[in-house]
């Protein structure tokens, strides 16, 4: 698919990237500008550490934090995958990440910050990378769907609809855990907008608003 911007290549990092282009871009677009290398990328970090423990810190370090899109992907990723998801608190934790996220991006911040107690929350090395290698097939698979289109609807103005509507998502996990796999529904609509800023297709982001207001309006209508 066509793009209307360069495209990072393979091995480049954070700060190659910032110098072509001139400075980080809030739209997501990253050195690891596909689902394969964000999750790559990950992987890499879990192999070094895998007989032990590794922090969000290093999770989050490992895909560069000059590019916002990679952090409305990966914390809803971690939270639905198992065994993850059922631990008590660690969705909510996910939320917290993504609500920094997005609240940075709304007001422009150049540099991707969370609260260090956040940071040094630690998962099995070794079973998130067992978990993420089973998502790779899917990863690919989006690789060959969606990419650069309709990239106006993953920018500003559209960008901060779809930025407020994550943190509304992530604001309702608490409430979420209380009921059994439950959780797993805001944080899939996280995933898939942030799959949308970071591939910056537009289409799969008016999908996304389209199929969450229509399950919303049937929520509704079902609760009447």
């Amino acid at each position: 698919m066509p793009s209307d911007r360069p495209e990072p290549e393979p091995d480049m990092t954070s700060a190659d990237w910032n110098k072509r282009t001139g400075g980080p871009a809030r739209d997501g677009m990253n050195p690891h500008a596909d689902m394969k290398g964000l999750l790559a990328a990950i992987l890499d970090a879990c192999a070094v550490r895998e007989s032990g423990r590794i922090t969000l810190g290093e999770i989050l370090d490992s895909v560069g934090r000059r590019s916002f899109g990679p952090f409305l992907v990966i914390p809803p990723l971690i939270a639905i995958l198992p065994p993850f998801g059922a631990i008590p608190g660690l969705p909510t934790a996910m939320a917290v990440i993504v609500i920094f996220a997005a609240i940075q991006m709304l007001v422009g911040m150049r540099h991707f910050w969370v609260p260090g107690f956040l940071e040094r929350r630690s998962l099995n090395a070794s079973r998130l990378r067992s978990g993420l290698m089973l998502t790779q097939p899917v990863m690919h698979v989006l690789d060959r769907l969606f990419g650069p289109r309709l990239t106006f609807f993953t920018r500003e103005p559209f960008l901060y609809a779809i930025l407020i509507f994550c943190i509304l998502a992530a604001l309702s996990m608490p409430l979420m855990e209380l009921v059994p796999f439950a959780a797993a529904a805001p944080n899939i609509a996280i995933l898939t907008f942030g799959l949308a800023i970071t591939l910056r297709d537009g289409l799969l982001a008016l999908a996304a608003t389209g199929f969450i207001s229509f399950s919303t309006y049937l929520v509704f209508v079902l609760a009447l």
